[in-house]
């Protein structure tokens, strides 16, 4: 097999970073949404849930990181990087693993999709790449090879985000300056996410913290689930069916009906559309606070951090408007070119 030139390793890890990028976006209007949904935001399960979401903005942010540090630019001001909901994740294997995340309340389904985006690999099975990730810890060991090849000066180029960009999460946000800070970005994003069905882990600092997926395990057992989750053969059918009504329909109890999937363009409610314009202006001058090019080579990931916490009083704001069929609103996420915005 002819060897890659190291030219040809950079734009082969700049199109996987950017991938990752929209891969860890594609999570957190989904968890979001969620979190809004639960009525009393003190809660365990909607601390869970948010500091879930607040991680996702780290992993993006170092992903971002990489991306810099190679050279790259990130490419998130447009509407072709959010994705319409409901939606496969970026990259992933549609033919081996279907599955689609979508915008809706918390509920049985929705933590049963959190626990299939956040399924930890199977160290035994070797995953192929060439149709996708099946695990996003399989896509992110495939990053690792790309840089391993690499050497420390390829790290060397664009600004860096620091801890003092970090959304007030666990873990640590990584500045890439070399090949081993890069890899320690790719240990904190599999660790904290999905963590490693073994006792080798990489060389992630994070210690003695549950994974994404063990949190959303424990709030799927709280709100009433009691199936098995064999991670081998994930079986969404089995734990759909496998759930204490009586405790779940009171947990559902605190949850707000918010609508599912919603789109400003199949919702025609007057009030609505104008408190959710609000609401996509200023998530899309979130991400055009994260985008990047030739005259703005770093993103300002400290305002985009602060622009994602004040979307909480718009998404209260929509979760107001009384909908059909007992509906609530909720935000669509979608971007809005700045001379439509409010």
């Amino acid at each position: 097999m002819k060897r890659r030139t190291r030219s040809v390793i950079v734009q082969e890890l700049r199109k996987k970073l950017q991938i990752a990028i929209e891969l860890e976006h594609a999570t957190i209007p989904v968890y979001l949404y969620a979190y809004w949904s639960v009525k009393d935001h003190e809660s365990p399960i909607a601390a869970s849930i948010i500091e879930v979401a607040k991680e996702e903005m780290n992993h993006m942010a170092m992903a971002c990181n990489i991306m810099n540090a190679v050279g790259g630019f990130v490419n998130c001001a447009n509407q072709k990087f959010i994705p319409s909901y409901p939606t496969g994740l970026p990259g992933h294997n549609e033919t081996f693993d279907s599955f689609k995340v979508s915008l809706g309340k918390l509920s049985i389904d929705s933590i049963i999709t959190f626990l299939q985006i956040e399924l930890p690999r199977d160290p035994a099975m070797d995953s192929e790449l060439g149709k996708g990730w099946t695990t996003i810890a399989d896509f992110y060991l495939d990053v690792l090879k790309d840089i391993d090849e690499l050497d420390d000066e390829d790290f060397s180029h664009g600004r860096q985000l620091n801890d003092s960009d970090s959304p007030d999460a666990a873990g640590i946000l990584f500045s890439v300056t070399n090949k081993r800070t890069a890899k320690l970005c790719i240990a904190e994003i599999i660790e904290q996410g999905e963590g490693l069905r073994n006792e080798n882990k990489l060389i992630s600092k994070v210690v003695n913290m549950k994974s994404h997926y063990e949190r959303f395990l424990k709030v799927y057992h709280d709100m009433g689930g009691y199936g098995e989750v064999d991670q081998n053969n994930f079986n969404r059918e089995e734990l759909t069916q496998k759930v204490d009504q009586d405790k779940y329909q009171a947990f559902m109890k605190n949850v707000h009906n918010m609508v599912t999937n919603p789109a400003n363009s199949s919702i025609t409610n007057k009030h609505y559309k104008r408190e959710n314009l609000k609401f996509n202006s200023l998530y899309s001058h979130m991400l055009d606070n994260m985008h990047t090019h030739v005259h703005k080579k770093h993103p300002d990931m400290s305002a985009a951090i602060r622009t994602m916490f004040a979307l909480g009083r718009h998404a209260a704001a929509l979760r107001s408007i009384q909908l059909d069929n007992g509906e609530v609103g909720g935000p669509s996420f979608e971007y809005i070119p700045i001379k439509e915005r409010r």
